[in-house]
Order: C-alpha cells, then sequence, then structure tokens
C-alpha cells in the first residue's frame, strides 16, 4: 500500500495525481489525504513562481505530516512560463518520498496561450479568464476533449515519479 498526502483539496490535482499513483505502481493500493496548503505565490504564478508555489505546498504538508506514516507528499502548481516568444501553461509537480528522503519534479505539456491574452491571464488568472471569456471551460474544449487539467497532472506526476528511475 502507499499512503499519498496531496498538497491540495482541488478536485483536478486529486483526480490526476491518484490516477499517476494508481498506473505507475499497478501492484499497490494507493491511499490518499490531501490537505489544504498555501502556495504563498500569487493567483496566477508566471516564471518560478510555479516551482516556488509547488515546493512551498510541498513544505506546508510536511509540515501537517511529520509524524505520519506516509510514503509520499505530492504537490502541484500550474502557471504560466514564457518560452521562445510564448507563453504556455503548464502543471509542475514535485513528489517527496519518505523513503528516499528526496525530491523529484515533473512538467506537464504546455498549452499556448493566446499572446493578446497574456497580461489579462497574469492580472485575474487563467481560472478566471476561462470563465470571463468561455463559460468556465477548460482546455478539454480546446483540445476536443482529448486532453483536460487532469490528465495534465497525470502527465506531470509521471513523470516525477519517472525520475526516480534515473538514479
Amino acid at each position: 500500500m502507499k499512503k499519498i498526502v496531496i498538497a491540495s483539496e482541488n478536485l483536478e490535482k486529486i483526480s490526476g495525481i491518484s490516477r499517476a499513483f494508481q498506473k505507475f505502481f499497478k501492484d499497490s493500493q494507493i491511499r490518499v489525504k490531501s490537505l489544504a496548503v498555501p502556495s504563498g505565490v500569487p493567483e496566477q504564478p508566471v516564471g518560478n513562481e510555479i516551482f516556488v508555489g509547488a515546493e512551498n505546498r510541498l513544505n506546508a504538508a510536511k509540515k501537517l505530516t511529520e509524524n505520519h506514516n506516509y510514503d509520499y507528499i505530492v504537490s502541484c502548481e500550474s502557471g504560466l512560463v514564457n518560452l521562445y516568444k510564448m507563453h504556455f501553461n503548464v502543471q509542475v509537480v514535485l513528489i517527496y518520498s519518505f523513503k528516499l528522503n528526496s525530491i523529484t519534479w515533473g512538467i506537464s505539456d504546455g498549452v499556448t496561450v493566446p499572446k493578446e491574452d497574456v497580461e489579462m491571464i497574469k492580472n485575474i488568472s487563467l481560472k478566471k479568464y476561462f470563465m470571463e471569456k468561455f463559460d468556465g471551460s477548460d482546455i478539454s474544449k480546446f483540445s476536443k476533449g482529448l486532453s483536460s487539467r487532469d490528465k495534465l497532472i497525470l502527465q506531470a506526476t509521471i513523470m516525477a515519479l519517472s525520475a526516480w528511475n534515473w538514479k
């Protein structure tokens, strides 16, 4: 049995992370506890703020679970990264293994953000942008259902879990 703490109570994060652990550890049962912890970054993180937010969430969850028997703490933060004149929305996952006393990072595919909307998104957040401009739709609408936020979180989580296999 793998016991995991997820440093968020967001249902998409819980779903994506839980499914990734189930796929990665096929022969193990997965038990998940979610905790509401602060990211300490703006509502719409940009650049390194995404990584800082994930790390802040993980550290806060770690303090709350010091005397418990968990295998992993997982934290996820999304935000905008600027790469080669374009902005992308990505999911960043940070995983701490109690057994290995080690962390790994994973990042999802990036969804291109329209250049003309970047400043608005930075000011109000991607979630509010989707609410205002597209009646609450999310990335699944634009990918014709082929992707979704929880699938991107699943992807980033698998990439973080995979990093331990390099060692």
